[in-house]
Protein backbone atom coordinates (compact mmCIF):
# COMPACT_ATOMS: atom_id res chain seq x y z
CA UNK A 1 0.00 0.00 0.00
CA UNK A 2 1.33 3.45 -1.00
CA UNK A 3 -0.63 6.56 -0.06
CA UNK A 4 -0.82 9.71 -2.21
CA UNK A 5 -3.20 12.65 -2.17
CA UNK A 6 -5.53 14.01 -4.85
CA UNK A 7 -6.14 17.77 -4.77
CA UNK A 8 -9.50 19.00 -6.09
CA UNK A 9 -10.74 22.51 -6.78
CA UNK A 10 -13.69 24.55 -7.94
CA UNK A 11 -14.12 26.96 -10.85
CA UNK A 12 -12.77 29.99 -8.94
CA UNK A 13 -16.21 31.64 -9.10
CA UNK A 14 -17.59 30.27 -5.84
CA UNK A 15 -18.81 26.97 -7.22
CA UNK A 16 -18.67 23.59 -5.51
CA UNK A 17 -15.48 21.53 -5.46
CA UNK A 18 -15.35 19.28 -8.55
CA UNK A 19 -14.49 15.78 -7.28
CA UNK A 20 -14.66 14.38 -10.83
CA UNK A 21 -11.04 15.14 -11.74
CA UNK A 22 -8.11 16.10 -9.50
CA UNK A 23 -6.24 19.32 -10.33
CA UNK A 24 -3.06 17.79 -8.87
CA UNK A 25 -1.66 14.73 -7.10
CA UNK A 26 1.09 14.77 -4.50
CA UNK A 27 2.91 12.02 -2.64
CA UNK A 28 3.20 14.10 0.54
CA UNK A 29 1.80 17.34 1.90
CA UNK A 30 2.13 20.27 1.64
CA UNK A 31 0.85 21.22 -1.78
CA UNK A 32 1.12 24.81 -3.03
CA UNK A 33 -1.43 26.24 -5.44
CA UNK A 34 -0.20 28.75 -8.02
CA UNK A 35 -1.33 32.40 -8.04
CA UNK A 36 -5.07 32.89 -7.62
CA UNK A 37 -7.00 35.25 -9.88
CA UNK A 38 -8.27 38.57 -8.55
CA UNK A 39 -11.17 38.56 -7.93
CA UNK A 40 -11.96 34.90 -7.27
CA UNK A 41 -13.75 32.60 -4.82
CA UNK A 42 -11.76 29.37 -4.61
CA UNK A 43 -12.38 26.08 -2.84
CA UNK A 44 -9.86 23.26 -2.57
CA UNK A 45 -10.19 19.77 -1.12
CA UNK A 46 -7.84 16.83 -0.56
CA UNK A 47 -8.47 13.08 -0.47
CA UNK A 48 -6.02 10.29 0.28
CA UNK A 49 -5.84 7.34 -2.10
CA UNK A 50 -3.95 4.06 -2.36
CA UNK A 51 -1.77 4.10 -5.49
CA UNK A 52 -1.74 0.29 -5.64
CA UNK A 53 -5.46 -0.41 -5.41
CA UNK A 54 -6.57 3.06 -6.68
CA UNK A 55 -9.11 3.25 -3.82
CA UNK A 56 -9.78 6.81 -2.73
CA UNK A 57 -11.40 7.91 0.50
CA UNK A 58 -14.69 9.80 0.12
CA UNK A 59 -14.36 12.56 2.74
CA UNK A 60 -15.71 16.04 2.07
CA UNK A 61 -14.29 17.53 5.27
CA UNK A 62 -10.71 18.28 4.23
CA UNK A 63 -11.38 21.50 2.35
CA UNK A 64 -10.51 25.18 2.42
CA UNK A 65 -12.05 28.30 0.86
CA UNK A 66 -9.98 31.32 -0.23
CA UNK A 67 -11.65 34.52 -1.45
CA UNK A 68 -9.58 37.16 -3.26
CA UNK A 69 -10.96 40.67 -3.92
CA UNK A 70 -10.36 42.78 -7.04
CA UNK A 71 -7.26 44.37 -5.45
CA UNK A 72 -5.70 40.94 -4.77
CA UNK A 73 -6.39 40.93 -1.00
CA UNK A 74 -7.34 37.75 0.84
CA UNK A 75 -10.84 38.55 2.14
CA UNK A 76 -11.81 35.02 3.10
CA UNK A 77 -12.67 36.12 6.65
CA UNK A 78 -14.78 39.13 5.56
CA UNK A 79 -18.04 39.55 7.54
CA UNK A 80 -21.46 39.58 5.87
CA UNK A 81 -23.12 42.84 4.88
CA UNK A 82 -25.69 44.28 7.28
CA UNK A 83 -29.39 43.86 6.48
CA UNK A 84 -32.56 45.90 7.00
CA UNK A 85 -30.91 49.31 7.35
CA UNK A 86 -33.35 52.08 8.29
CA UNK A 87 -33.29 55.55 9.84
CA UNK A 88 -35.88 57.59 11.73
CA UNK A 89 -35.66 61.34 12.42
CA UNK A 90 -35.72 62.40 16.08
CA UNK A 91 -35.97 65.87 17.66
CA UNK A 92 -33.03 68.27 18.05
CA UNK A 93 -31.06 67.38 14.93
CA UNK A 94 -30.72 63.65 15.57
CA UNK A 95 -31.81 60.39 13.96
CA UNK A 96 -31.95 56.74 15.06
CA UNK A 97 -30.24 54.29 12.69
CA UNK A 98 -30.98 50.57 13.00
CA UNK A 99 -29.85 47.42 11.15
CA UNK A 100 -29.52 43.68 11.52
CA UNK A 101 -26.64 41.25 11.19
CA UNK A 102 -26.91 37.57 10.27
CA UNK A 103 -23.81 35.50 11.09
CA UNK A 104 -24.85 32.46 9.01
CA UNK A 105 -22.46 31.94 6.10
CA UNK A 106 -20.05 34.69 7.13
CA UNK A 107 -16.38 34.40 6.32
CA UNK A 108 -15.53 35.74 9.75
CA UNK A 109 -17.25 37.73 12.48
CA UNK A 110 -17.12 41.51 12.54
CA UNK A 111 -15.37 43.38 15.30
CA UNK A 112 -17.54 46.46 14.89
CA UNK A 113 -19.92 48.32 12.61
CA UNK A 114 -18.93 51.68 11.13
CA UNK A 115 -21.83 54.07 10.55
CA UNK A 116 -21.13 57.01 8.20
CA UNK A 117 -23.40 60.05 7.81
CA UNK A 118 -22.67 62.04 4.64
CA UNK A 119 -24.10 65.21 3.11
CA UNK A 120 -22.36 67.05 0.29
CA UNK A 121 -18.65 66.86 0.97
CA UNK A 122 -18.86 66.40 4.74
CA UNK A 123 -19.20 63.20 6.72
CA UNK A 124 -19.09 61.94 10.28
CA UNK A 125 -18.76 58.42 11.64
CA UNK A 126 -19.83 56.39 14.62
CA UNK A 127 -18.86 52.85 15.64
CA UNK A 128 -20.95 50.16 17.28
CA UNK A 129 -19.36 47.03 18.76
CA UNK A 130 -20.37 43.60 17.42
CA UNK A 131 -21.78 41.27 20.06
CA UNK A 132 -21.92 37.55 19.13
CA UNK A 133 -25.48 36.25 19.06
CA UNK A 134 -27.05 39.73 18.80
CA UNK A 135 -28.94 40.29 15.54
CA UNK A 136 -30.27 43.86 15.99
CA UNK A 137 -28.12 46.98 16.30
CA UNK A 138 -28.62 50.73 16.34
CA UNK A 139 -27.17 54.12 17.22
CA UNK A 140 -28.13 57.78 17.37
CA UNK A 141 -26.50 60.22 14.95
CA UNK A 142 -26.50 63.95 15.69
CA UNK A 143 -25.73 67.23 13.93
CA UNK A 144 -28.42 67.00 11.26
CA UNK A 145 -29.64 70.27 9.70
CA UNK A 146 -33.16 70.99 8.51
CA UNK A 147 -34.09 70.30 4.88
CA UNK A 148 -30.80 68.54 4.15
CA UNK A 149 -30.64 65.06 2.63
CA UNK A 150 -28.14 62.71 4.26
CA UNK A 151 -26.81 59.33 3.15
CA UNK A 152 -26.23 56.81 5.91
CA UNK A 153 -23.90 53.86 5.23
CA UNK A 154 -23.19 50.93 7.55
CA UNK A 155 -20.38 48.40 7.08
CA UNK A 156 -19.33 45.40 9.16
CA UNK A 157 -15.58 45.53 9.85
CA UNK A 158 -13.56 42.39 10.53
CA UNK A 159 -10.23 41.83 12.27
CA UNK A 160 -8.15 43.68 9.62
CA UNK A 161 -8.72 46.78 7.46
CA UNK A 162 -9.28 44.72 4.29
CA UNK A 163 -12.07 42.69 5.91
CA UNK A 164 -14.91 45.15 5.35
CA UNK A 165 -18.36 44.15 4.11
CA UNK A 166 -20.08 45.95 1.25
CA UNK A 167 -21.92 49.03 2.52
CA UNK A 168 -25.67 49.13 3.09
CA UNK A 169 -27.01 52.65 2.45
CA UNK A 170 -30.12 54.65 3.31
CA UNK A 171 -31.10 58.28 2.60
CA UNK A 172 -32.99 60.59 4.95
CA UNK A 173 -34.06 64.25 4.70
CA UNK A 174 -34.16 65.84 8.12
CA UNK A 175 -37.00 68.29 8.98
CA UNK A 176 -36.57 70.51 12.06
CA UNK A 177 -40.07 71.92 12.14
CA UNK A 178 -43.03 69.60 11.83
CA UNK A 179 -45.54 70.29 9.08
CA UNK A 180 -48.14 72.91 10.04
CA UNK A 181 -51.59 71.71 11.00
CA UNK A 182 -54.76 72.79 9.20
CA UNK A 183 -55.99 76.17 10.56
CA UNK A 184 -59.43 76.25 8.99
CA UNK A 185 -61.60 74.31 6.61
CA UNK A 186 -64.27 75.78 4.34
CA UNK A 187 -66.91 73.69 2.62
CA UNK A 188 -68.71 75.03 -0.44
CA UNK A 189 -71.81 73.18 -1.65
CA UNK A 190 -71.87 72.30 -5.33
CA UNK A 191 -74.89 71.66 -7.50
Amino acid sequence: MAISYNIYGNDGRGGDVDYGRPIATTAAPPYTVGPLAAPSDNAFAVRAFDTVSAIEEANTDARVRIVIDAAGNDVTMRPNAVVGLSARALPTGTCWVSWGYQAKGQGGPPVEFVVTLTSGGTSSTATVAYLPGVVGYGCTLSGLASDVTYTIAVQAVGASPTLVSPAATFSITYQVAPLSGVDSLVAIPTA
